[in-house]
C-alpha cells in the first residue's frame, strides 16, 4: 500500500490581503517574480506521478499569461463593464 505525503490545507496557504498589497507596493510581486516561482513549481513537479495533471495545466497556463500579458484583458476593453453591475 503506497503512502503520500500529506499536504496542508489550502487555508494554511493563504496571504491576507494586506499583506498581498504591501508587497505588490514594496515590489516584491513582480511579473519576473512570478514567473519565477512558476518555473519553480514546474520543475519541482517534473516527473512526480502523483502530481494532477490539471495542477500542471494550471501552472503552464499561469505560466503562459505571465509571458504574455497582451493575452490579458484590461479595463479598456470592457469600458463600460462594472464589477457586480448588470448587462
Amino acid at each position: 500500500m503506497a503512502t503520500t505525503t500529506p499536504r496542508p490545507a489550502i487555508e494554511a496557504l493563504d496571504v491576507p490581503l494586506a499583506d498581498v498589497q504591501a508587497d505588490i507596493k514594496r515590489r516584491r510581486v513582480t511579473p519576473e517574480a512570478v514567473r519565477e516561482a512558476l518555473q519553480e513549481v514546474q520543475a519541482r513537479h517534473k516527473g512526480d506521478k502523483e502530481y494532477p495533471a490539471k495542477e500542471r495545466a494550471a501552472t503552464a497556463g499561469a505560466l503562459w499569461l505571465v509571458e504574455h500579458p497582451e493575452c490579458c484583458s484590461t479595463a479598456a476593453d470592457y469600458p463600460d463593464w462594472t464589477c457586480g453591475g448588470t448587462a
